[in-house]
């Protein structure tokens, strides 16, 4: 007769409290894939291993992504050498060199990084994992210009926020393929997505990511040529950046208002090309866009921003002596939000 355990001979594989949060995230493989690796006894980090990964978690902490492209080679060794053994400690590897390579604007290893990520979180059933995997590939291609490629990745990881039911990556996912339908033209589904992600900020209460929902609409509405409610929108978007202390937003924000002022003049004086007017500028919206201008100069200059909008609302003041003012001659400045996948 084979031998079978009593209850109190069964091991049981404790959790650890981040294994437990996930678990009810609904990160089910997360953890049995956690569990799996307790069961190996032969998979353990030397003292080397160990001292490259916390270094590693130092640099990405401080958002020092140079810093962590220099450890590359000595992370790459690690995440090879528990590729098969720790796969979870692999896919952290990749997915840390992914999010630097992201944040210098090496887009074309980003890819490489968060595709390797992709496979092993695919492998070990994480789909919290895959689900952030395709959103950091979604962003990549977006920066790269690949938009639809973009779309197809954000719209996986849409899937899986919904699968899991994660709220706040539904958010990030529908704000990101509002900006890569903004990027292609499709203005009327870009203010769905932008407007669907403006719904989730407000309901889990986050007012950065409803300040960027609200950017979001500005730049697509200005991009429709509804100038009013590109106001409305920049000016709701102003208001959360000041509250919550956001300087660069503040001035991306005003950048944006002072386009939407100037072309709010050239649609009903005019003067504006493509807008068939008469050769004569309201003069009223003049002084609101350049006092936007200024102020966005002034705080961007203090602060870090996308490079686009500080040259914008630099060249808008300059020109603002020959011409009233001119912010962002083709486009809303772009938005003042980044892809954000993270």
């Amino acid at each position: 007769m084979p031998h079978r355990r009593s209850p109190s001979q069964t091991r049981t594989l404790p959790l650890c409290c981040c294994q437990i949060k996930a678990w009810r995230a609904g990160h089910k493989g997360e953890c049995k894939a956690a569990a799996r690796a307790d069961t190996r006894t032969a998979a353990k980090l030397t003292a080397d291993q160990m001292r490259v990964l916390e270094k590693l978690k130092q640099l990405d902490g401080a958002a020092d992504w140079r810093g962590v492209a220099a450890q590359e080679r000595a992370a790459r060794a690690v995440a090879a050498a528990v590729r098969t053994s720790m796969p979870s400690i692999a896919s952290i590897v990749f997915s840390t060199l992914g999010n630097a390579y992201d944040s210098l604007g090496d887009f074309s290893k980003a890819i490489e990084y968060h595709a390797q990520h992709l496979e092993i979180a695919k492998e070990v059933g994480d789909r919290g994992g895959e689900g952030k995997a395709y959103a950091n590939l979604g962003c990549a291609y977006q920066a790269q210009g690949g938009f639809r490629k973009a779309i197809e990745y954000q719209t996986q990881c849409l899937a899986i926020a919904k699968e899991v039911g994660d709220r706040a990556g539904k958010g990030r996912a529908y704000r990101n393929l509002g900006n890569a339908y903004l990027s292609l033209g499709g203005y009327a589904k870009a203010i769905e997505y932008h407007t669907q992600s403006l719904a989730i900020a407000k309901e889990v209460g986050d007012r950065a990511g409803e300040g960027m929902a609200y950017a979001n609409l500005g730049c697509a509405y200005f991009s429709q040529g509804d100038f009013s409610k590109a106001i409305k929108y920049h000016t709701q978007d102003l208001a959360i950046a000041k509250e919550v202390g956001n300087r660069a937003g503040e001035g991306g924000a005003y950048g944006n208002l002072g386009s939407a002022y100037e072309k709010q003049g050239e649609g009903k004086g005019g003067g504006g090309p493509g807008f068939g007017g008469h050769g004569v500028r309201e003069p009223w919206h003049w002084p609101h866009a350049l006092e936007r201008a200024r102020q966005s100069r002034r705080l961007l200059r203090s602060t870090t921003c996308p490079g686009n909008i500080a040259e914008a609302c630099t060249r808008a003041v300059r020109r603002s002596a020959q011409n009233g003012c001119r912010p962002h001659p083709s486009r809303p400045g772009s938005s003042p939000e980044p892809c954000y996948g993270r």
